[in-house]
């Protein structure tokens, strides 16, 4: 990320956010522990490369986007349906 970040890219694009944690036995979907390491992601990169935003997907109707991902975790979002 960092690295990207000083090649001068200024938007990283992250797919299924709300798939990046997997657990065993559950349905691995908007896991707490993925908003956490999203906001740690986006915590690093503002203080490393504040130029950098994170916008991210979900394949949810727009009303509900919000609901998977936080503005603390990705400053853009769009959905895909």
């Amino acid at each position: 990320m960092l690295f990207l970040a000083n090649l001068g890219v200024e938007v990283l694009r992250l797919d299924a956010v709300a798939f990046i944690w997997k657990e065993l036995g559950t349905g691995s979907e908007n896991l707490p522990k993925a908003h956490l390491l999203s906001r740690h992601s986006n915590t690093v990169a503002q203080i490393a490369a504040p130029a950098l935003l994170f916008k991210s997907e979900a394949i949810v109707h727009p009303d509900d986007v919000v609901r998977y991902i936080c503005p603390d975790e990705c400053q853009l979002s769009y959905n895909r349906c």
